[in-house]
């Protein structure tokens, strides 16, 4: 009997110490009024650049006299504003596009000017690059901002080109390839 008794009580005994152990775990992972975790937050650097969907090529001509008349001055400018481009930017660098002759060679006596024209707060005009046979690309927006253009007016680009009045005939027309580049410089 004696044993017996002993055995409850150790039994006892080690039910009240689990039983103890058990509710202060509980107690220990009951929720309280506050609790937090940390959120990673990733901005990547996004540069794009892309030319209105219109797929026709800028066509400019170098021609007779406007008034038809011989002896009268070749016409010797033409211009063309179908293009623009349209850019996004989310960048903690500066920001520029640069336009660059990466196919053909402008015939000597002729100039080609690029003219991006910069929406409001979303980069700044540079003096418009003077692509000729030796100088072959440079900056049409720079300083541009975090931002997008949209995809409806975005940056309104127009093409001149002028003739010294040397410029040789070119037939067929000379086809240059005009790629633009957005980069970041830190």
């Amino acid at each position: 009997g004696n044993q017996e008794e002993q055995m409850r009580k150790i039994n006892a005994i080690l039910l009240t110490a689990t039983l103890l152990v058990f509710t202060a775990g509980l107690a220990m992972a009951q929720d309280s009024s506050t609790d937090s975790h940390d959120v990673i937050i990733t901005v990547t650097e996004v540069l794009l650049v892309a030319l209105n969907e219109d797929a026709t090529p800028v066509a400019l001509t170098i021609g007779p006299p406007t008034s038809g008349l011989a002896g009268d001055a070749a016409d010797n400018q033409d211009t063309d504003a179908s293009k623009a481009l349209y850019y996004t930017v989310l960048s903690a660098d500066t920001v520029d596009i640069t336009v660059a002759i990466t196919s053909g060679v402008i015939p000597s006596g002729l100039t080609l000017t690029v003219d991006a024209d910069a929406p409001v707060d979303m980069g700044t005009d540079t003096t418009d690059p003077v692509l000729d046979g030796t100088t072959t690309s440079g900056t049409v927006i720079s300083a541009i901002p975090n931002c997008y253009t949209g995809r409806t007016t975005g940056a309104p680009l127009t093409y001149t080109l002028d003739s010294d009045g040397t410029a040789g005939h070119q037939d067929p027309g000379v086809t240059i390839t005009l790629t633009y580049t957005i980069a970041s410089t830190p």
